[in-house]
């Protein structure tokens, strides 16, 4: 090399650049953006559709597979991997907090069905009672029924019922003379798009006494 700073001798294959220049003389071996993109991917591995490109530990970059359906990607220290969503089923629940305006005691019997919605211990079963409905629009499968009991004097059970339009989907029994917490553990019970939701206290035409039923709550998941 002279002082010009020109290579001096005849050039040769080591010394000549072709073009477009290749990837093995520091090129692309394109003539465009995208297709030296492209070149330079493939490079690193055959590539198809969904693969992404990452750094690896040695700073180099790599091709990283495309995920299985429905796998998300997630870290793992330093490194991205596909693994398995683990999202949940959203859950929706039906509370209703009683209280009939004396005390919340009810003095129920088969001839005397109150709707929790309205309170109104005067509801008389098979009346046409102005009912608040809960109309939903998606399909939900019922798992699992609660209600919270304050007093219990009734001498037999009684029956807390979750009902679509009138029909009982499930019933949670209160046994007689007992107060708490009940829960009816595990179930399921399909409810279609479209139902028309409702809660009612029930129990034999010859029982006696009150019940003071505090809280109830449906628990369903989003199908």
């Amino acid at each position: 090399m002279g002082n010009s700073g020109m290579i001096a001798g005849a050039f040769s294959s080591d010394t000549t650049l072709p073009t477009p220049v290749p990837i093995n003389k520091g090129g692309t071996g394109e003539t465009s953006a995208q297709a030296a993109l492209d070149a330079l991917a493939a490079a690193s591995g055959s590539l198809v559709q969904g693969d992404i490109l990452i750094v690896d530990s040695s700073t180099n970059l790599v091709r990283l597979a495309r995920g299985s359906d429905n796998y998300v990607l997630t870290m793992n220290g330093s490194n991205p991997n596909w693994e398995a969503s683990s999202s949940t089923t959203p859950l929706v629940y039906f509370s209703v907090i009683a209280t009939n305006g004396s005390g919340g005691a009810y003095t129920t019997n088969a001839s005397r069905v109150c709707n929790l919605f309205n309170c109104n211990a005067n509801d008389t079963a098979g009346a046409s009672r102005a009912e608040l409905d809960m109309i939903i629009d998606s399909a939900l499968t019922l798992t699992r029924l609660r209600a919270i009991c304050h007093n219990n004097t009734k001498d037999e059970v009684t029956n807390v019922e979750f009902e679509d339009d009138a029909s009982v989907i499930e019933t949670l029994a209160l046994a007689s003379g007992t107060a708490g917490e009940f829960d009816s553990g595990s179930i399921s019970d399909s409810i279609t798009a479209g139902s028309k939701l409702n809660w009612d206290i029930d129990t034999s035409a010859s029982s006696s006494g009150s019940i003071v039923l505090r809280q109830a709550v449906a628990t369903c998941e989003v199908v």
